[in-house]
This record gives C-alpha cells, structure tokens and sequence, in this order.
C-alpha cells in the first residue's frame, strides 16, 4: 500500500524522494481528479491534502468521508497558523478513538 500527497507542485515535489506518489496541482479541476485518482486506485492507504485545496474539495472530500482507506490527513500550509488541519486532526481522532486527546 501507498501514501500519497495532493498539493501545489512546488510545496509536494519533495514528497517523491521520500517514495511518496506526489500529485500536483493548480485548479479546481486538477485536484478534483487527483482526489478521484487516489480514491478509486485502491492501492493508497494515506493520503495527504494540503489545507489550501481543503475549500475547495470539501464536496468531494464528503463523498468519500465513510471509507476506512484511504486516510485523508489534512497538512497545514507553509507559514499557516492554527489550521484547519488541526481541527480535522482532532476531528478524525475523537472518531477513531471516541476522545479528542488533542484539546
């Protein structure tokens, strides 16, 4: 099984020498079918979203929300703050493991 990244090229490239499968991307319709990609492959266990392409994926992310794997982890964004990713972190393991131990 696999990890990939989705992402803007020039944030994920480096992902590659680390064996990650890198997808990027610049528009809507580019991360639509990376995400596609990655969900029906079936050879992905992680996949990793940059928070910037969370907005905008977030109808698509819905759809595949329920399925055990692939994993999506939201990472933060180069220089961000307290993130979005921070909370869907929390979110996914208040689920898996009935707590949210991050707060």
């Amino acid at each position: 099984m696999k990890i990939a990244i989705i992402g803007n090229l020039d944030i994920v490239k480096g992902f590659k020498s680390l064996g990650v499968d890198v997808f990027g991307i610049n528009s809507k319709e580019e991360a639509k079918r990376a995400l596609l990609e990655v969900y029906s492959n079936k050879i992905y266990t992680l996949v990793l979203l940059m928070e910037n392409w969370l907005i905008e994926l977030k109808d698509e992310i819905k759809q595949f929300e329920q399925m055990s794997l692939p994993a999506l982890i939201i990472i933060p964004n180069i220089g961000s703050e307290k993130s979005i990713s921070e909370e869907v972190l929390s979110r996914i393991i208040e689920r898996a493991i009935g707590s949210n131990i991050l707060s």
